[in-house]
C-alpha cells in the first residue's frame, strides 16, 4: 500500500526559490524522486521523477485517492477498496518500464529520456478526468442526454495542472533532454509535451491535434503505450488487471509481468494505416527476422 506522508514533496528552500522565477533551479527545487512501496508488484519500490511528483502533489491528482478503481464491486468483493491513485501511480511504473526497456533493447530508435518522461508523465495522468464511481459516472451522466469521456476530462486536467503548477517552459530550455545519451529525466514540459501527452491520453485529442503530433515514423508507437484504440495491449490495461485481480483475489487473471516488459519489440513499417489521426507503426512478424534475432540477443529487465 502507499503511504500518504510520502507523498508531500512541498519542501522549504530559500526564500528566492518559492518564487515563481522560471529558473531550473526554482522547479527543481518543488519537487524530489520519490519512492513507493506497491503490494501489486511483490513490495516493489517504484521510483518517481520530481516532474512527478510535482504532478502527484497537485490537489487534482490527490482527488483519486478518493475514487474506488472498480467502483460499487466492493459490495461484492470487500477487498476491492483500491483506488485510482494507486491504479495511476502503478500505470506510470508501467510506462516508464516498458518505455526503458524499448529504450535499452532497441538504441536504433533514438528515444531519449525526454521521450521516456513524457509517455511516463501520460500514463500517469491517464485516470484524472474519472468521476466517483469510475465508469459507473459515465453511464450516469450519458443517461442524463449528456456526452462524457474521462479521456477527454483527463486530457483538459493535464493542461490545468501544467498552468496552474507552472510546469512549462520554452522549447529551447529542453535541449539538453533531447540528446540520446542524457539518462535524467526533464524537471518540466514544453507546450508540445502537453500537446502530446493529451493525444496519448485521448483519441479525441489526436483527431484534433493530428497535424501537431510532430514525431518521426519511428517513434509513432509511443502514442500506443498508454491508449491502444487498436487493440487495447496497453500500460492502463497491464496495471488493472494485475491490480484488480490482487484485490479481488482473482490470481488467475494475472499477467506475466516479465514477459510482457522482456518480449516487447518495435519494428519498423514499409506501410502505416491511419488509426484516431495518428499513424500506428505496424508490419508482418515473418518480415522481421533480422530484428527478432536482435530482440533474442537484447538484455532482459529483470522485475
Amino acid at each position: 500500500m502507499f503511504r500518504n506522508d510520502l507523498i508531500s514533496s512541498q519542501t522549504q528552500t530559500n526564500g528566492d526559490s518559492q518564487q515563481a522565477s522560471g529558473s531550473l533551479s526554482t522547479l527543481a527545487g518543488r519537487g524530489k524522486p520519490k519512492a513507493f512501496q506497491d503490494s501489486c508488484h511483490n513490495n516493489q519500490s517504484l521510483y518517481f521523477s520530481p516532474l512527478a511528483v510535482s504532478i502527484i502533489d497537485t490537489p487534482e491528482f490527490q482527488r483519486l485517492r478518493r475514487l474506488q478503481q472498480l467502483g460499487t464491486a466492493s459490495s461484492v468483493f470487500p477487498g476491492a477498496v483500491h483506488t485510482r491513485f494507486q491504479h495511476s501511480l502503478g500505470t506510470y511504473h508501467f510506462a516508464k518500464l516498458l518505455m526503458r526497456t524499448i529504450r535499452e533493447k532497441q538504441p536504433e530508435l533514438e528515444l531519449t529520456s525526454r521521450d521516456v518522461e513524457v509517455v511516463s508523465i501520460a500514463g500517469l495522468c491517464h485516470d484524472l478526468g474519472h468521476g466517483p464511481f469510475s465508469h459507473a459516472f459515465e453511464s450516469f451522466i450519458d443517461s442524463a442526454g449528456v456526452h462524457f469521456e474521462h479521456e477527454d476530462m483527463s486530457a483538459k486536467l493535464v493542461g490545468r495542472i501544467a498552468k496552474h503548477a507552472n510546469l512549462v517552459r520554452d522549447e529551447s530550455e529542453l535541449e539538453t533532454w533531447n540528446d540520446v545519451h542524457t539518462l535524467e529525466a526533464p524537471p518540466y514540459l514544453s507546450a508540445r509535451d502537453i500537446v502530446l501527452i493529451r493525444c496519448m491520453i485521448s483519441c479525441s485529442e489526436r483527431a484534433k491535434h493530428h497535424e501537431l503530433i510532430k514525431l518521426p515514423p519511428h517513434k509513432l508507437f509511443m502514442m500506443d503505450i498508454v491508449c491502444n484504440s487498436r487493440n487495447s495491449i496497453d500500460v492502463d490495461k497491464f496495471d488493472y488487471l494485475i491490480r484488480d485481480a490482487f484485490y479481488c483475489r482473482a490470481t488467475s487473471a494475472t499477467c506475466c509481468r516479465r514477459r510482457t516488459t522482456s518480449c516487447l519489440c518495435v519494428f519498423s513499417a514499409p506501410r502505416t494505416t491511419l488509426r484516431c489521426g495518428t499513424r500506428c507503426v505496424v508490419r508482418r512478424a515473418s518480415t522481421c527476422r533480422a530484428s527478432a534475432r536482435r530482440r533474442r540477443r537484447a538484455p532482459r529487465l529483470s522485475l
